[in-house]
């Protein structure tokens, strides 16, 4: 790391609050897909909160697609440094 001019105490780029950040803005569009996705079964017959594994779904599903555009993002952000 020395002989190629990187100083270990400075560290490099840190991406984890926009991997925190993006797992929170999917697990929230996730929640709010689900929120929603209820809300219209309810003229299907069933009630609100009846269809708790749909939010279970929706948030991991919001919440991985958060950190893979993460990902992509630290990925072009390396290529380009």
């Amino acid at each position: 790391m020395l002989e190629k001019g990187f100083n270990p105490r400075e560290g490099g780029q840190s991406f984890t609050v926009l991997k925190f950040g993006m797992m929170l803005i999917g697990a929230g569009l996730g929640l709010l897909i689900a929120f929603v996705t209820d809300s219209n079964m309810v003229h299907k017959g069933l009630s609100i909160g009846d269809n708790e594994p749909i939010y279970f779904a929706c948030v991991g599903i919001g919440g991985g697609l958060g950190l893979v555009i993460s990902y992509i993002i630290e990925k072009k952000q390396r290529t380009k440094s």
